[in-house]
Parts: C-alpha cells; sequence; structure tokens
C-alpha cells in the first residue's frame, strides 16, 4: 500500500459498507446507501481539507 496511513481509513470504510450490505435485502437499496455515503464522505473530506490548507502559512511566491 502506497500510504499505509490510511489504512485505517479504509478498514472502516470496509466495515461499514459490509455492514450496510447486510442490513439490506436488495442490492439497489444496498448501492444507494452507499452512493449517499461516498457523495457524503467526499463533501466532509473537501470540507476538512479546505479548513486545513487555509490554517497552514504558505510562503508567496
Amino acid at each position: 500500500m502506497a500510504y499505509p496511513e490510511r489504512k485505517p481509513i479504509y478498514d472502516t470504510y470496509k466495515k461499514i459498507i459490509s455492514d450496510i450490505i447486510d442490513s439490506k435485502s436488495y442490492i439497489e437499496y444496498a448501492n444507494s446507501e452507499i452512493d449517499a455515503l461516498d457523495n457524503e464522505l467526499l463533501r466532509v473530506f473537501r470540507e476538512i481539507r479546505k479548513g486545513y490548507l487555509s490554517e497552514k502559512k504558505w510562503p508567496s511566491n
């Protein structure tokens, strides 16, 4: 794995989607819930990144 620090994130994601898949009777419901999760995670990760990037004192060019 190129970025071992990401492993906990991947492992947690796998657990969450496994729980979603196990709780659904139909693949469409599972896919829909996982799609919603993916969209929410992307939105939140982008907000976190934006916040951290704006806090750093970057050198001027």
